[in-house]
């Protein structure tokens, strides 16, 4: 039997407006590569699905006017996950 090493956590960071283009970060961790190709579709299909319970993830919930306030939150502690709507 062949045994596999846990992958450390690989982070992959794009700036936060380049080129009119938001922030991308993907953490992946466990005991594999991550395939965006194959990994996104999979997620959005299971979230779709109401397997993955992001939604209940989020603790509050910014406008783009309210930011400074959900900075201040998340300074503060009295956020976790804070998301900032853009309508």
């Amino acid at each position: 039997m062949r045994t596999l090493k846990p992958l450390a956590l690989t982070t992959l960071r794009a700036p936060f407006q380049h080129n009119g283009k938001l922030r991308l970060v993907i953490v992946v961790g466990a005991m594999r590569h991550a395939n965006p190709r194959a990994d996104i579709p999979k997620l959005l299909s299971l979230y779709r699905d109401g397997s993955l319970m992001l939604d209940e993830l989020v603790t509050r919930t910014y406008t783009l006017d309210q930011i400074n306030d959900g900075y201040e939150d998340m300074r503060t502690h009295r956020n976790i996950r804070g998301l900032v709507l853009y309508d």
